[in-house]
């Protein structure tokens, strides 16, 4: 297997764009100075098998970082500076991060002290009160990833698992030195650490970009520079669809992961963006993160809907094998994976990970089912509502409840209950007015009566998190 790390370390072309931020433009070149520069640093100072946080913006700075710290045999560990101070405190005693790399030469409400300055980076000694653990010689990176449910873990990647993983990535997208593609979540989310790393393989260019709360300015950084690829949940396609007066021509591929999207907003995507193939992705902070993928036929978008009219999350990425857990006569069960993206473990938790695990293979807690050799996926297991005998999916409950046309978004969660143990609520947003009784009336025709809200709120939005994902611990919480 090809260590990416090495292979990025080594790309010095003066001419490829290896980011393009607030019109500033840095090559390949530049990144490899950056690299070395960061390397030189941490080697000077003697510093081995540990973990050195990342608190820097979105750019080149961040990409270094993720670069060099593997190179020099120590454990990247991905934070931002979105998070609030308790937050990071909390990231740096679970991963047992001794060093932070940042721009900045204090962190507010944390001890540290200036080791070295060099250039515009501060490389910082921590004073937390933590155990010095050391890192096994392959771990990479650790990205905190709590999922949907639970307290945050740290999931640890090895450089042979990202390697595998980004590889994978690169080739069934097709990127090359001519991608250029918009990246604006957190590099510290596993979305967005998979489209540095496929990018900096490929020779390709990223364009950081933090303004999601101004949509519009996207629209004018896709047309500005020729973006080729845009990534992202299907909430921030449907924004960008909705509000983009003109065809994005660029772009030759979108790419929807997080939650399931429907055949009205492939066509939505197909009419703004008509010259780019349509994929939905599926994956897991835990396997590096690409499971599966699934390209949209654009003269047949019909094809790979469920019964309720969401598309399927496709075929496995090369390296990583998956398989069903069910019972006898279910088609659906949990969603197992194993492989070469496969993280090694969580750090610092050896009884997280054995539970995680079944005869080799990693329990996602997601819910699916295999039809014509595509996965599809039904919602996460964390999350099913126990009414009386019977279990609801949420996910599967939402996906009836949006197809309706009056529906723009919805959220099922559960309330307690002293008979049947758990309630189905639902809040919903509208696009046209629609009465309970119609709503009620239509799902009636489509699911069994268990699975009906008891409640139905209609709200202005629905709490989302960053990734665009609905923020279910937020729910959950509600009515405990």
């Amino acid at each position: 297997m090809l260590d990416i790390f090495k292979l990025i370390e080594k790309k010095t072309s003066r001419k490829n764009f290896a980011y393009i931020n607030n019109n500033k433009k840095f090559t390949y070149y530049d990144l490899s100075l950056k690299i070395g520069s960061i390397k030189k640093v941490i080697n000077k100072n003697n510093i081995k098998n540990n973990r050195i946080g990342i608190l820097l913006s979105q750019g080149i700075d961040y990409g270094a970082a993720i670069v060099s710290i593997p190179l020099s045999k120590n454990v990247g560990v991905l934070l931002t500076k979105k998070w609030k101070t308790f937050e990071i405190l909390k990231a740096i005693k679970t991963s047992c991060t001794n060093y932070i790399i940042s721009d900045n030469n204090f962190i507010e409400g944390i001890k540290t002290k200036v080791i070295e300055n060099f250039g515009n980076l501060y490389l910082l000694r921590l004073y937390v009160n933590i155990k010095n653990k050391l890192s096994k010689n392959n771990d990479a990176i650790i990205i905190f990833s709590s999922g949907t449910t639970g307290s945050s873990k740290g999931v640890v990647l090895t450089r042979k698992s990202l390697s595998n993983n980004v590889i994978s990535v690169s080739k069934y997208l097709g990127l090359n030195n001519r991608d250029i593609s918009l990246i604006y979540t957190p590099t510290c989310y596993a979305f967005s650490l998979s489209q540095t790393l496929t990018h900096f393989y490929s020779s390709a260019t990223l364009v950081p970009f933090d303004k999601i709360i101004f949509p519009y300015e996207i629209i004018k950084n896709i047309i500005k520079n020729k973006v080729t690829g845009v990534t992202g949940p299907p909430a921030s396609f449907e924004f960008l669809c909705d509000i983009s007066k003109k065809k994005l021509n660029s772009v030759r591929y979108t790419q929807v992961g997080g939650t399931p999207f429907s055949l009205e907003l492939a066509k939505k995507i197909k009419k703004t963006f008509p010259n780019a193939k349509i994929l939905n992705v599926y994956g897991c902070s835990e396997n590096s993160p690409r499971v599966s993928y699934f390209y949209l036929k654009k003269d047949n978008l019909n094809h790979g809907l469920n019964d309720q009219g969401y598309y399927c999350i496709g075929k496995n990425v090369k390296g990583t094998n998956i398989k069903i857990y069910k019972k006898k006569k279910s088609k659906e069960g949990e969603i197992l994976i194993k492989g070469k993206s496969l993280m090694d473990r969580y750090w610092n938790n050896p009884g997280l990970t054995k539970k995680k695990f079944l005869n080799n293979y990693f329990r996602t807690g997601d819910i699916g089912f295999f039809y014509k050799k595509n996965l599809f996926l039904v919602g996460r297991k964390d999350f099913i509502i126990n009414v009386g005998n019977e279990k609801v999916s949420p996910e599967e409950v939402e996906n009836l409840i949006n197809n309706h046309k009056n529906i723009k978004s919805s959220v099922i969660y559960k309330k307690k209950d002293k008979i049947m143990g758990s309630r189905v609520i639902s809040d919903i947003v509208i696009k046209k007015k629609i009465t309970k009784n119609t709503l009620i009336g239509y799902l009636k025709n489509h699911i069994s009566e268990y699975k009906i809200p008891k409640e139905i709120n209609f709200v202005k939005q629905i709490k989302k998190n960053l990734y665009g994902k609905i923020d279910r611990k937020f729910y959950e919480k509600k009515y405990s």
